[in-house]
Parts: structure tokens; sequence; C-alpha cells
């Protein structure tokens, strides 16, 4: 495999069907070479194409963006920087998806067209300390992946330690962490769609980034079946965890319609090495930058709720959309950020207080995790419909930061510490700085939730004084009495 010098630069690609480049479109059937075909000349490297006749490509060439509406045959490579969008066949030679920082060549939306040629993918690993999660668009043994195996039979050095993991299900009890297995052999097949947990210490840096490589063929007008699990034998937070990766040569779309789903949550979750936090996503909410969007070959977490769970795709999940760009959301989100670690809280007519596979995302708590939500579960995404108050779990100290740009301010909100009995009033962006002494996670938080139509004073407890404070909706003390409740003046 060969090592590609990367030069580090910020580009966002996107594709409408309007260019930003040089376009050139065919006016009639023939060859590539030839410059009658176009109609402003022959391609040169980097153009944008839209091919709308059958043509035949007698030469080796790159693209950015490229629309294939007719019948289209290669006779030699074909390197893609941007997108490619089939609605008709492009057959015979190579496609080639080049993928760094700079180039993200993918296949994009695509509903009628095959893509009958030989596929050169590569998948750019943006590493901060070595590992990261990822699979192929292709069944293949784990060595045609390129990276320095070790601890593993087969590999250079088999009885040094192991450097690639996958996840089963099956295995934990009480801590999911030890579902990692090491594969028994470097030749083992990884089917496509699963991920695995890989340390590549290939490159100079364990933080430089990294360029995977493998090539095969596709087949778009296949339904793809993930290889799900649950034992049902574990705790309702270890079962049904599944680490899974994006199975197509493209961005897919978690919320697009050509999903069947069933016996899962409908959250995703995606770890993030550089800040070691798992983003979240569920119906249109994310946290710690999660989107509904993953890139090809991406590693992804799902839970299946039950057993028999099943999770299949159509080639229609796939979008042009860049998967650096987020999703829209019309809730209404409070959102809580401690030191980078970031919940949310939703309010939705649909959910309820309890679990919803819908619209709740279990928080995946990691070493660098310090805010959780918790009722009935421990929540990094909690969605609800009429609640009160909802308690907040914290581990550290420094400075809770509430943000209500996205929500209906005609509720109002209070914050309780739950230590210092201090009741605070959240206007549309608080800071509320607290200092933890226990090393792990405490109950320190409850956010009241107050409809200002109905209620417009409040009791509040100071435990240090043995006295109420009464104050009114905007935090203001009004009185101050012995007193042993907070509630409802």
């Amino acid at each position: 495999m060969k090592n590609i010098v990367i030069i580090k630069l910020l580009f966002i690609l996107s594709f409408n069907y309007t260019f930003s480049q040089t376009t050139r479109t065919t006016i009639t059937n023939g060859f590539w070479s030839n410059p009658t075909t176009w109609d402003t000349g022959v391609p040169q490297s980097g153009d944008n194409i839209i091919v709308n006749h059958t043509i035949e490509v007698d030469v080796k060439d790159t693209v950015t963006d490229i629309l294939i509406n007719n019948i289209t045959t290669l006779y030699d490579t074909l390197f893609i920087k941007g997108i490619l969008n089939i609605e008709s066949d492009l057959t015979n030679g190579v496609v080639y998806f080049i993928n760094n920082d700079v180039d993200k060549g993918r296949l994009g939306a695509t509903s009628t067209g095959e893509l009958l040629s030989e596929v050169i993918w590569q998948k750019w690993l943006n590493r901060c300390d070595g590992w990261a999660m990822y699979g192929g668009p292709f069944e293949l043994p784990l060595v045609d992946y390129g990276y320095f195996h070790t601890g593993i039979a087969g590999s250079s050095f088999p009885s040094f330690w192991t450097n690639t993991y996958l996840y089963d299900e099956t295995i934990p009890d009480v801590d999911r962490e030890i579902g990692w297995t090491a594969p028994s052999n470097v030749n083992n097949l990884l089917p496509r769609g699963q991920a695995m947990y890989l340390f590549d210490s290939s490159t100079t840096s364990l933080t430089e980034s990294r360029i995977i490589e493998v090539k095969g063929f596709t087949d778009l007008t296949e339904n793809f079946n993930y290889r799900l699990q649950y034992s049902g034998a574990n705790g309702s937070n270890e079962n049904g965890w599944n680490l899974i990766s994006n199975p197509f040569l493209g961005t897919i779309d978690w919320d697009a319609p050509g999903w069947v789903r069933r016996r899962t949550y409908n959250a995703i979750w995606i770890l993030d090495n550089c800040t070691n936090l798992y983003s979240s996503y569920v119906n249109g909410v994310g946290v710690n930058g999660g989107t509904s969007l993953i890139s090809s070959g991406q590693g992804f977490w799902v839970k299946a709720r039950r057993n028999n769970p099943r999770l299949r795709s159509r080639r229609d999940i796939l979008t042009n959309t860049n998967s650096e760009i987020k999703s829209i959301n019309q809730n209404q989100i409070i959102r809580l950020t401690l030191n980078g670690d970031e919940i949310a809280l939703v309010i939705n007519p649909n959910a309820t207080t309890s679990s919803d596979t819908l619209y709740d995302a279990i928080k995946f708590i990691t070493t660098n995790s310090t805010i959780y939500s918790e009722l009935d579960e421990k929540y990094a995404i909690n969605t609800f419909d009429d609640i009160s108050s909802v308690p907040m779990w914290v581990k550290g100290e420094g400075t809770l930061e509430i943000n209500l740009a996205e929500f209906d301010t005609t509720i109002n909100l209070m914050l309780e510490d739950v230590v210092t009995g201090d009741i605070t009033s959240i206007n549309s962006t608080t800071d509320y700085y607290f200092i933890n002494t226990s090393s792990g996670f405490t109950h320190r938080f409850n956010l009241l939730f107050i409809n200002v139509t109905n209620i417009l004073q409040y009791e509040h407890i100071n435990r240090e004084s043995n006295s109420t404070e009464s104050i009114d909706i905007l935090g203001r003390k009004v009185a101050k009495e012995k007193g042993i409740n907070f509630k409802p003046k």
C-alpha cells in the first residue's frame, strides 16, 4: 500500500448539480477525448462533468463532481475528487474515489443507475491518538486494509499487544467494555458494514492523518442487512450495543426514508477520539457535534432493544450533503455543556417521561464524560412532553453552560443546586460555576420547568440557614421565612 502525503487544508464540498468550477456538458454521443462531444471542449483535470449522452471514456482523467445521465463506459481509470451521481449505468474500467483532508471523493445520491466498474475506495482518518473506528464498503480480509497488525495470528508480531478489536454484544455482563474481542487471524474477513476498532502505528506520528485504501465491486440494487445482536442476558444499558459502519461508497443519512428498523433504538453514537467523547444523534437532535450524516466507512453504534433486531437500508439513504454539515431541527431544545461535554433536553409532544426508543439517546459514558440527565436511564438526549423537574448528574467542577437558543421562552426554567440549595433563574444563556468534592458522578442539579401562566412565585429553601426565600419568576427575592420545602406558592 502506498503512503500518501497530505496537505492540510479546510475544504467543504457540496453538490446540487450547480458547479462552482468549470462545468462541461456532453452535446452528442461520442468519445470523451473528442472536442465535439462537449459544449466547451475536452474536459480538463478537476472539471465538473454532466453526461447526457452515451459516452466512451477513452482516456485516464480526473474530475471533481460528475453526473451520469446516460450510459458511460470506462476504458481506463476515472479519478473522482467530489461526488459521483449515477442516474444511468457506469461500466468497465476503474472508478477511483480520492479521499483526504482536501478531496472528498464519494458516491452521491443515486436512484436508477448502476456502478459496474471496479472501485478503489479511500478513507481518510483524522486521528488524535492512533485509534479509529471504521469499516469498509466491501467484504475483505483484515490484512487487505494495509495497516500494521500486531497481537493477531498471521501478523508480523503475533505475540505483541493486540491493536485490532471487534465488538461482541453477547459477551458483556455488568460492563459493556468487556465486549471487545480480538480477531483470531489477520486473514479473517471483515464483513461489509461491520466496524473494527484499531490502533495504527504505521505512520510516524499517532496524530498524523491516515488514508486507508481498498478495492472491490458494489451492487446498488441490493438492500443491505446489517448484522445486529441482542443477547438479553445483561443489564438494560449493557444489552444490544452493536458497532457497525457505513457500508456504502458515500455519505448516508440516518433520517432518510430508506431505512428499516425493527426492535432497535432510533439513536446513533460516534466516538470522537480527539475529545474522547461520543457524539449522539436522534430525531433531529445532536449533541457533541452529532448529526444524521455518516461518512463512508465511519464506524458507529446502534442499540438493539429486543431479540431478533433488524436494520436494513436501501441505496436511497445516500446523500449529496457533506457529513460536516449539521441537521436542522424544529424541536424545543435546552443544551447544557460542562467542560466540553454536551447533553440536550428536548420537549416533544409525542414523547413521554419514560424511555422513548424513537426520541431518546442513552449516554455513552467515557472517561472524559462530565454530564448526563437521569430519569429511568442515563441520557445524552432526553426527550419528554410534560415534566416539572429533570435531575442532572455531573463529574468534576467547572462552569455549567445552559443555552436556550433553540427553546421556547414562554416556559421558564430554574436551576436548582442540590448541594447548596441555590435556585437560579435561567435566561437565554446562563453560566453557573460550581465545585464538586466527589471524583465520580453526583446528582448535583435539577432543572425545573415552570409554566409562567400558572405560577408566579416560588419558595427557595436555603439549607445552610434553614430558611426559605420567596422569589419571583425572575429569581428575585421578595420575602424570607422559616421553611422546609421548595414548592409553588
